[in-house]
């Protein structure tokens, strides 16, 4: 159930905040309730603190995350799914890089997705960067490959003049409400589908879906590829002008949140409308890169449907240099809205392990 947020604040979770925090729940309109919680807490800089420059701000943010235990942190993730941190200018990809490492979550490398990145800092790379007038539709981050993050983080470099907003949404939503209207859809999605990509032999930034083999695999090597394919139960054909056509193994587009503490709800865990919508390029056509584990393909009408759900359900609040999002990729799903003008948002993925790390300043990129 989705409803607009409430005057009160009973749906966020103020326990963990007590009245002298330097950092607190903070109230934006485009915040949602779903079933009593708010979606995604948004925390910024406690208005009752002073706080002066840039480099006080992301330090604040710095010691209450080191001050509030991995704990706290996770149990907040795990109840919202979403967190936005809200003014703390932590506004370029070496201060990202460094709070992200704050965090403590295991690097995830971007290896097999199919969006074209640029490195920008050693944990922080630019997000899909296909044409600004391109939407690119919800999915779970590379849920179309077998090993996919459990964390993502996303930070505003350089806001648009308009859209690109990041919207997200509670994926188990989704999943609840395909499910009552249509149980053999969501049936056959669980027992689940194949993705087939066409990739070339070179980045192709023109294209949502333009990432090369090489780049896709780290490798220059075809034996090499064919080895990574193997391991991971994928077929693959080399075509004429060096493209590599290549299709997954099943895998379940309806998983259950399972694990300590987690919910048990089905969640509609895919990249299924986004290929369906948005793998079209010159080597590509979405309709046909998706198919069930029998082989047939998917109902237009159907995706259409979950697209519309999707979009009635999506939280799309604007982007402001310096803010950055962490989620939960188990439970939340993300998109990219069409914009005008310069934009730059970048990404980190994370594994849910946590690694102990030496303290990092968020200016530079050297122990203190």
């Amino acid at each position: 159930m989705v409803v607009a947020l409430a005057a009160d604040r009973s749906s966020t979770s103020m326990d963990y905040f007590p009245a002298d925090s330097p950092v607190v729940p903070i109230h934006i309109p485009e915040q949602k309730i779903f079933d009593g919680i708010e979606f995604p807490l948004v925390l910024g800089p406690n208005p009752k603190t002073k706080n002066t420059g840039a480099r006080t701000k992301q330090e604040t943010l710095k010691e209450w995350v080191q001050a509030a235990t991995p704990e706290v942190v996770d149990a907040l993730l795990l109840k919202h799914g979403a967190i936005l941190f809200k003014d703390f200018q932590v506004d370029t990809p070496e201060r990202f890089n460094n709070m992200v490492e704050e965090f403590g979550f295991d690097n995830f490398p971007y290896v097999g997705g199919a969006a074209v990145r640029r490195q920008l800092a050693p944990r922080v790379f630019t997000t899909n960067e296909s044409p600004p007038s391109e939407k690119i539709p919800f999915h779970h981050e590379m849920a179309q490959v077998p090993s996919f993050p459990a964390k993502v983080f996303f930070q505003c470099d350089t806001p648009p003049e308009t859209g690109g907003e990041t919207p997200i949404l509670p994926s188990w939503e989704v999943c609840a409400r395909l499910e009552a209207k249509h149980p053999a859809f969501i049936r056959k999605l669980a027992d689940g589908v194949r993705y087939v990509r066409v990739m070339p032999e070179e980045d192709d930034p023109s294209s949502a879906i333009g990432r090369g083999w090489k780049s896709t695999y780290a490798t220059q090597d075809r034996a090499e590829v064919e080895v990574r394919l193997r391991s991971l139960n994928y077929t693959g054909e080399w075509l004429g002008d060096g493209s590599l056509r290549t299709i997954s193994p099943v895998l379940s587009a309806v998983r259950q949140d399972v694990g300590e503490g987690r919910s048990g709800r089905k969640t509609f865990f895919n990249s299924v409308v986004a290929v369906f919508t948005g793998w079209n390029d010159s080597r590509n056509k979405g309709e046909r890169a998706i198919q069930f584990a029998d082989g047939s393909y998917l109902d237009p009408t159907l995706i259409a449907e979950a697209g519309s759900i999707m979009e009635e359900l999506a939280v799309a609040f604007p982007w402001k240099r310096g803010d950055f999002v962490l989620i939960d990729n188990h439970t939340v799903m993300h998109s990219r809205r069409p914009f005008t003008g310069k934009r730059l948002v970048t990404a980190s993925l994370a594994k849910a392990a946590r690694v102990i790390r030496s303290a990092v300043s968020v200016e530079g990129g050297g122990e203190l």
